[in-house]
């Protein structure tokens, strides 16, 4: 089986990737990242390398992150885990990697803003009201939020002239194909990049779980296609990467 040719790009485009090796990596527009005024990243966990590097990058742009996490004690529970390895393996290579992580988490996130919120159906627009003061356009927006995406895809349809590029992680893709394939449709950005995430489970041979890459003013390179991308990394360093076919 293949994946449906809606979801393939027309064209291979002028990309980086952004963001540390294999898991939390993204395939992102070189338009996007020089044109974008403000950086919406929905789901950041533990994990701010895409944002570091857009930073690097894009100096100027204003950069405003979201997470679920109360991130007090998020980082006491893997302290605490930490504490438990240093008494039954004497690991205590783990408890330093860990403060480690925490003192580059919180010097990251005094120069940009990290709000605690759960993304939800009116979340995008309430942001958007919320921060008016600070937030410029276009914006670009990265969404990984393990399956709540689909409820914010008609926000996304409706700002969309603010936006000049978006990375997006899509769950359960079998299931959802028709929800995809309406936001496609209907958005007017290019689809310039997919990805299937090898630890996503198949289904027809096809990844459950993809990454896509969407950018208004996109820079066509003449070349030949392939998926994955030269330019890709498994998000599992244990397996190999997943080759896409369309149909």
């Amino acid at each position: 089986m293949a994946l449906p040719l809606f979801l393939k790009p027309k064209n291979l485009y002028h990309m980086k990737r952004l963001g540390k090796n294999n898991d939390g990596g993204y395939l992102c527009g070189i338009n996007s990242i020089n044109e974008t005024k403000t950086l919406i990243s929905f789901g950041i966990n533990d994990d701010f390398s895409f944002e570091k590097d857009f930073s690097i990058l894009n100096q100027n742009a204003k950069i405003i992150c979201y997470d679920n996490n109360n991130y007090k004690i998020f980082w006491l529970k893997y302290i605490w885990k930490d504490i438990g390895k240093v008494f039954f393996n004497f690991n205590i290579k783990s408890i330093v990697k860990t403060i480690f992580s925490i003192v580059r988490f919180n010097k990251f996130f005094k120069k940009n803003k990290l709000i605690q919120k759960r993304i939800t159906y009116n979340s995008l627009n309430d942001i958007l009201i919320d921060e008016k003061d600070i937030i410029l356009k276009p914006l670009f927006l990265k969404i990984d939020i393990e399956g709540g995406e689909y409820r914010i895809l008609q926000s996304i349809l409706k700002i969309q002239h603010l936006i000049n590029g978006i990375i997006i992680e899509l769950h359960d893709i079998d299931l959802h194909m028709e929800k995809i394939k309406y936001f496609v449709d209907k958005l007017k950005l290019n689809l310039i990049h997919i990805h299937g995430n090898n630890f996503s489970e198949l289904e027809s041979n096809n990844p459950t779980v993809i990454e896509v890459t969407f950018e208004r003013n996109s820079e066509i390179i003449p070349s030949e296609q392939k998926y994955p991308n030269d330019l890709d990394q498994p998000n599992n360093s244990e397996k190999k990467d997943i080759c896409l076919t369309f149909e």
